[in-house]
């Protein structure tokens, strides 16, 4: 099976590799050489990271998140640039370390910018319609916001890094409520890092610096935890984990770069394997995410360990 090359629509060169070290008895990740064919096209937005630029996989398309130029580019069916949101002007980037991007079935396109602590809606020709959040930590801002999605109420959930909350805004840009607070009780968090919407229409949010994941309703109420802070090899058991995809299977994939680890759960978040990723001579590397494009294998981004000590 060939594998897509990313590095077209990234712009630059990039490393692609699949996992072939895992521990025993753990599946290889579906789609990936040797599986019977491509995998299911996702139920929710996919990412892929790489350095300064970063792959959105929507419902309404595929976007290239370019942070050194301030730039979200919708890429064309044939993979060249199409819409272009963002850039320079004579007194800085119209979009400030973009980070994360959603659309709306309305059209709309939201981008959420780590450098400016906000989100900005635009219409589906590129136009600014709404500011969403600002900088600082009041009860309406955003700190150094790190990952975004949209539910089925077309309200934004927003992982607050800075300020260890969650946000939830309206596209209007009213704040609908604020979840948590520093902490490592229920509900409340240590540097929230990544955030993914589930079929049932929970929301989990990969709260790094407890190291676990919470899982909340639509209304923002607590309703399990799964994970724990490393302390030794074992499944589920987080050192510093910086992602969270749901893969065609169902099975949830937290990314753990500092602990060497993708940790698989079902979708209950109880651990299944966990999955060490080596390159083709067989050295270790640090995975940083998984992704699972529409009908494509799937893919993990992963540098050599020393590179992420």
């Amino acid at each position: 099976m060939m594998r897509r090359d990313f590095s077209k629509l990234l712009g630059i060169s990039v490393g692609l590799v699949w996992v072939t070290g895992c521990s025993t008895g753990a599946p290889a990740i579906p789609g990936a050489p040797g599986d019977s064919g491509p995998i299911a096209p996702p139920t929710q937005d996919f990412t892929y990271t790489v350095g300064n630029h970063k792959l959105v996989f929507t419902e309404s398309g595929t976007f290239r998140l370019d942070r050194a130029e301030c730039q979200v580019v919708k890429l064309n069916d044939d993979g060249t640039d199409g819409l272009t949101l963002g850039g320079f002007e004579a007194d800085g980037p119209l979009i400030n370390f973009p980070v994360s991007v959603c659309t709306t079935k309305s059209g709309k396109i939201v981008v959420l910018e780590r450098g400016s602590s906000c989100a900005t809606a635009f219409d589906g020709a590129g136009k600014v319609e709404t500011l969403i959040g600002h900088a600082g930590n009041g009860a309406n801002d955003l700190l150094y916001p790190a990952a975004m999605l949209i539910d089925a109420s077309d309200h934004l959930w927003i992982t607050d890094t800075g300020n260890n909350r969650i946000q939830v805004y309206s596209l209007d840009g009213a704040l609908v409520r604020s979840i948590g607070k520093y902490g490592s009780d229920s509900g409340n968090f240590n540097a929230p890092r990544a955030i993914a919407l589930d079929s049932d229409g929970d929301v989990h949010v990969l709260d790094s610096g407890n190291g676990r994941v919470q899982i909340f309703d639509a209304n923002g109420k607590v309703k399990s935890i799964y994970g724990k802070p490393k302390d030794e090899a074992l499944v589920g058991s987080f050192r510093t984990a910086n992602e969270i995809e749901f893969g065609p299977d169902k099975k949830i994939y937290v990314v753990d770069a500092q602990g060497g680890a993708i940790h698989i759960f079902d979708e209950d978040g109880i651990g299944k394997h966990y999955l060490t990723v080596k390159d083709t001579s067989g050295k270790l590397m640090r995975p940083l995410d998984v992704v699972f494009p529409p009908q494509k294998p799937a893919y993990i981004w992963a540098v050599p360990a020393e590179e992420h000590s």
